[in-house]
């Protein structure tokens, strides 16, 4: 016969236990509620601003009755490919830390990517009177996926680009060391202090979260770029002073 005698810390241990489990259940609702008031934020302001633009100018060619210049329509095209990209990022980006991106690599060079990248973004860096300096020095190859990893130097250089001043210089650096290659983006901009240096890498992190910051952008960026580096089984770095500019670093894997 089963004994179902049970003595009084034997009915509290089963009482107490369930009543733990709640609360942290509880806990955890919470925080992904916030996380998720967070997100909605975050990605509404990233997607509205291209959006809107795009939304502007179809309603102007609506109420005149056309596109009046090619350069109207160029614009209309950079936000539209930009809404486009972020919302990819985004998808991506949930897929890999979902364990559900599983990447083909094979053997990349990385210089090749780094000078296709950097003539993809000559209008910009004109556009700011910026300069690239190109230091590529690693010529052995990695193992990667191609596309992801120009994606990464795509993001790494755009946040260069952005959170730097008129006229400045930015350096791009390849080198080889021991089993890896240290791929490194270094600007002159506005910095991150030793205090913010640990949340870079969150989500939906930015440096300026006022309301009237100067920069646009869900904080995805530098998120997106670790996820991919790490999937790679790599690593990204980070060295930044306020004032004196960062330097990113993707080091990935020989082949």
């Amino acid at each position: 016969m089963l004994d179902t005698r049970t003595s009084a810390s034997d009915i509290y241990i089963a009482i107490k236990h369930p009543e733990t489990e709640i609360q942290f259940a509880r806990a955890e609702i919470e925080r992904l509620r916030q996380l998720n008031r967070s997100l909605l934020a975050r990605v509404g302001h990233e997607l509205s601003s291209p959006l809107s633009l795009v939304l502007a100018y179809l309603r102007l060619w609506q109420e005149r009755g056309g596109i009046r210049s090619l350069q109207e329509l160029d614009l209309v095209l950079d936000q539209a490919l930009a809404l486009k990209s972020r919302l990819s990022d985004l998808l991506l980006l949930e897929q890999i830390e979902a364990g559900r991106w599983h990447i083909l690599p094979k053997m990349v060079y990385l210089t090749p990517l780094v000078r296709q990248v950097v003539d993809d973004y000559s209008e910009r860096l004109r556009a700011k009177q910026q300069v690239v300096q190109l230091q590529l020095e690693c010529a052995l190859p990695v193992l990667a996926e191609d596309e992801l990893i120009v994606r990464s130097i795509e993001h790494l250089l755009a946040n260069a680009i952005q959170y730097s001043a008129v006229g400045t210089e930015i350096v791009v650096t390849t080198r080889c060391e021991s089993a890896v290659c240290r791929l490194t983006v270094t600007d002159e901009g506005t910095g991150i202090s030793s205090e913010l240096l640990a949340s870079v890498f969150a989500s939906f992190y930015q440096p300026d979260v006022s309301p009237t910051r100067r920069h646009d952008g869900a904080g995805l960026g530098l998120k997106f770029v670790r996820a991919i580096v790490e999937v790679h089984g790599g690593q990204l770095l980070v060295k930044s002073e306020p004032g004196k500019g960062s330097a990113f670093s993707i080091l990935l894997p020989l082949a």
